[in-house]
């Protein structure tokens, strides 16, 4: 009997692992949120981790916005979420200005998300679904990368 319901705890541990956690995290007028309001109930979300001195990071995020009409045909919202601390997050908003990125962004500045979701390497995605539960998880990016994603992402439709 033991053994059984040490396996059902463990069990619960791991899916709780595969949920957006909520913690806090700031928009880019420093106002605290939690991520818990990050996820749509009527959509797909990908949460881009990144931050300014990562370049495979800018690239990606770049290729997506380039291409952010076919993004947008996938029905799924983006948010890249910075893992700048206090010293660089000043950088954030400007370079998401002079690159026009048309998708909403967030500071985790205290690296608290990146924890809880035991992020060791940006760039770093993970793809929620409408309950918030992470579906998918992408580590690195190739140029190119981002066709697949749209790819899976339309599949889900």
């Amino acid at each position: 009997m033991l053994t059984c319901c040490t396996f059902i705890l463990c069990l619960n541990v791991l899916s709780a692992q595969d949920m957006l956690p909520d913690v806090q995290i700031k928009n880019l007028r420093s106002q605290n949120i939690q991520t818990a309001s990050l996820k749509d109930s009527t959509s797909l979300t990908v949460i881009s981790f990144w931050a300014t001195w990562c370049k495979p990071c800018r690239q990606e995020l770049e290729a997506i916005n380039d291409d952010w009409d076919e993004f947008k045909k996938t029905g799924a919202k983006l948010i890249a979420i910075s893992i700048d601390d206090s010293r660089s997050t000043g950088s954030v908003q400007s370079i998401a200005n002079a690159s026009g990125w048309e998708f909403n962004i967030y500071l985790d500045d205290n690296q608290n998300l990146k924890r809880a979701l035991n992020i060791s390497a940006i760039p770093y995605s993970i793809v929620i679904d409408k309950d918030g539960k992470i579906i998918r998880r992408i580590q690195g990016y190739n140029p190119g990368e981002e066709i697949e994603l749209f790819a899976y992402l339309n599949s889900l439709k």
